[in-house]
């Protein structure tokens, strides 16, 4: 049984980075045109956040998903159970940061355009 739980566990941090990049992002609007230097500090800093924002969401992910085992095989154990409550929290908190990671320069963009 706990060959196959860690099986199905592996398959699936596997399978997280292809959802993750399969998102392609749209064109840019009609008669958009970008200066070399705005398109260089932009990629760099987009690189790094989105690469930042994409650990985040992985180990999150990861995190809530060994909460949900540790909760299935407690057993009823106190110790496994506190354990399981503290990952997925955890796992909830860096769902929150990476998810606010996409979400800030956009907000940020939306404030300096007003």
């Amino acid at each position: 049984m706990k060959k196959n739980s860690y099986l199905v566990f592996l398959v699936l941090i596997i399978s997280i980075p292809r959802l993750v990049l399969a998102f392609e992002p749209p064109p840019p609007p009609p008669g958009f045109v970008e200066t070399a230097s705005q398109s260089t500090l932009t990629n760099i800093v987009n690189g790094v956040v989105g690469f930042l924002a994409t650990l985040f969401l992985a180990g999150s992910l990861v995190a809530m998903f060994y909460a949900g085992y540790l909760f299935l095989s407690s057993g009823g154990e106190v110790e496994k159970i506190t354990t399981a409550r503290r990952n997925l929290i955890w796992g909830l908190v860096g769902l929150l940061v990476g998810l606010s990671a996409y979400v800030a320069p956009e907000l940020i963009k939306i404030f300096l355009q007003q």
